[in-house]
């Protein structure tokens, strides 16, 4: 391969990474509200020298995949906001110990505190030292993260909804979900944390940008190209941005990229797949159960009153009726996926449906505690249904 062939391989990652990353929360602040937290940075050099680690390692893994190093990680993912922590597996995580109040008017307190244990886990306590009756790891992005307190998130409503049912059992309901996460970091949280023996352990996919978010590295570990908007695409992504830049993470910056793109939809969701594929096998050989929870993108769900000026971005983006309609294909797509691997498929589309006017703030689109509370309660009785559960419970 060429020096030319190269460079032009980083700057289509480049453009990708950039536009499909998360653009930041609004409540997730360093020091005033107007300075949001970003994931992806322009480093042409790190991501044309992480393509060429991948290109020469020789790796054995079954998808490719090579360590994304400190340095690397660094300048690729801006992982120099307190909040985060570099971590070999998962490539960042949270800090842990955090004990940080942030402002958040939507919020009924008008705040809420980011707290983590020893282990980073968004968790008021620490693991337990012995192996409880039933242990659950879920992972996944800045919905089961949670914009909102500890006791507020489904896997706290979870795990204390299954503790009434089951008095004098103990039962842990670990959250390891990180803002930012999609795929690949999924497959390596379970891998960081395989040793505390969950019984089950459940993937949260997260439709509105975890097909977009695989691309990156998928195309890196496969030695592939990728493409990235076109110019006038880039225009218009910078007019919703300067709109509204928390929204286009939940679902439009991803319906706007595959509908330049088609072509990588079938990447992205051949990605999704094989890394699945991973995460069931590494289960299987440590004996944990898996279970997957499709949480669908606001997009899709009849919401009765659209986030401030989302009407506006989808004229600026040029969406029509059927191009609004690709979340729904996506799902399909998805649960076909699932049936394949034969994986045990929770889909919140129904039950958020029911919720959805007040299931999300409509700030950023993220979980409200109403939805937390909705998919806690519907996920503690799905544990409760699993095969571990008969066995521990």
């Amino acid at each position: 391969m060429t020096i030319y062939n190269r460079i032009a391989i980083a700057v289509s990652l480049l453009i990708l990474a950039f536009f499909v990353g998360p653009l930041g929360w609004s409540s997730w602040n360093k020091l005033q509200e107007d300075k949001h937290l970003s994931f992806y940075r322009a480093s042409k050099p790190a991501i044309a020298e992480l393509a060429r680690r991948a290109r020469e390692s020789g790796t054995t893994d079954p998808l490719g995949r090579i360590t994304v190093d400190e340095e690397l990680a660094e300048v690729i993912y801006g992982l120099d906001h307190p909040y985060h922590r570099y971590d070999r597996h998962a490539i960042w995580t949270h800090e842990p110990n955090l004990n940080a109040q942030r402002t958040f008017k939507e919020h009924p307190n008008q705040s809420w505190t980011m707290r983590t244990n020893s282990l980073g886990m968004r968790r008021d306590t620490e693991v337990a030292t012995s192996k409880p009756d039933l242990r659950v790891l879920v992972v996944g992005d800045s919905h089961v993260d949670g914009i909102c307190d500890n006791s507020e998130n489904l896997c706290a409503i979870a795990e204390e909804t299954l503790s009434r049912a089951h008095p004098g059992r103990s039962i842990e309901i670990l959250n390891g979900a990180r803002g930012g996460h999609s795929m690949w970091n999924y497959l390596g949280v379970i891998e960081k944390h395989i040793a505390l023996a969950p019984d089950i352990v459940i993937v949260t996919t997260f439709a509105g940008n975890d097909f977009t978010d695989v691309l990156m590295l998928g195309h890196i570990f496969n030695g592939s190209k990728s493409k990235g908007l076109s110019a006038e695409g880039k225009l218009k992504r910078g007019e919703v941005i300067a709109l509204r830049p928390h929204i286009l993470g939940q679902g439009y910056g991803s319906l706007f990229f595959f509908k330049e793109r088609p072509g990588e939809l079938s990447f992205a969701l051949e990605t999704t797949a094989k890394i699945l594929e991973q995460i069931k096998r590494t289960c299987r050989e440590n004996g944990s159960e898996l279970l997957i929870m499709y949480l669908p993108s606001p997009l899709a769900l009849p919401r009765e009153e659209l986030a401030q000026h989302e009407l506006e971005i989808r004229a600026l983006l040029g969406f029509t009726d059927e191009d609004l309609a690709l979340p729904h294909r996506i799902r399909e797509r998805f649960t076909e996926i699932s049936a394949g691997l034969e994986l045990q498929l929770l889909d919140l589309s129904s039950a958020l449906e029911a919720c959805a006017k007040n299931c999300f703030w409509r700030t950023d689109l993220h979980l409200s505690v109403d939805g937390h509370h909705q998919v806690g309660v519907l996920l503690a009785d799905w544990i409760e249904s699993s095969a571990s559960a008969a066995e521990h419970l």
